[in-house]
């Protein structure tokens, strides 16, 4: 965390009628910032702010920070250092929200999360360390598969959707890998048949075979409206970003 952060952003929302508070509780965000009768708010209604340094755009602690904060009915105040940062934390939370890019029908690509794939049958997907891969719908209408795609487009796993992704099964992708008892990872093709054992993740890697990250589903950390909730205050030169300097279709 940035005290220095969180001072700017608690100074700028003092000088708008909020007064801030620094809670004790590692559970509670570093400052908030309660606005009085006559407050001028940065953006959206006048409420409860939550001060939020950031280092970077990372979208698993942007998308989980807002949502902690709106489901406490806070509003949240991104606190950065660039512009550069600012308009990446406000890309990432304009429509469509939290994936990297969505097409004209609908259909999305993720950004990788901090999760695993956990498997049916016990143990993690994994594919071939050479490839680099991606989740992205599939198909037209309103329901799309969900698929584990190549940087050529082949497809490693498929699945109906994104509501699938809890305890798929092993079948669905080239590899699954487990820790067993004695620490060491045990590689299995789809069929469960053994490949090889590593002394760590990091032996697995370079042997050939890395885990597959969950995507990032902005549906499974928010589950409401976030517009008017959040802004992003930019310490250089004290401006407040909520929306894309530009907004080209992603």
């Amino acid at each position: 965390m940035s005290i220095r952060q969180v001072d700017a952003g608690a100074s700028f929302l003092a000088d708008r009628g909020y007064e801030v508070r620094r809670p004790d509780s590692g559970a509670e965000p570093p400052a908030v910032a309660t606005p009085d009768d006559d407050a001028d708010p940065p953006f959206g209604t006048a409420r409860e702010t939550a001060i939020d340094p950031l280092a970077d755009a990372d979208p698993t602690t942007v998308l989980s920070r807002l949502w902690t904060n709106r489901n406490h009915d806070r509003a949240t105040l991104f606190v950065v250092d660039d512009t550069e940062t600012a308009e990446a934390v406000a890309d990432l939370l304009a429509p469509p929200l939290g994936v990297v890019s969505a097409d004209a029908d609908g259909r999305r690509t993720f950004f990788d999360g901090p999760d695993r794939v956990p498997l049916a049958e016990g143990g993690y997907a994994a594919v071939p360390a050479s490839d680099e891969v991606e989740w992205r719908e599939v198909g037209n209408g309103e329901t799309f598969q969900l698929v584990l795609r190549t940087d050529d487009g082949e497809v490693l796993g498929a699945l109906d959707g994104v509501g699938n992704l809890d305890c798929p099964p092993r079948a669905t992708f080239p590899y699954a890998y487990v820790r067993d008892d004695d620490k060491r990872i045990r590689v299995h093709d789809f069929h469960g048949r053994p490949v090889e054992t590593f002394s760590g993740i990091r032996a697995m890697r370079e042997g050939g075979f890395a885990p597959v990250a969950a995507p990032l589903v902005p549906e499974h950390m928010l589950d409401g409206d976030v517009d008017g909730w959040w802004g992003v205050l930019v310490t250089a030169d004290d401006s407040v970003v909520t929306a894309p300097a530009d907004s080209p279709e992603r």
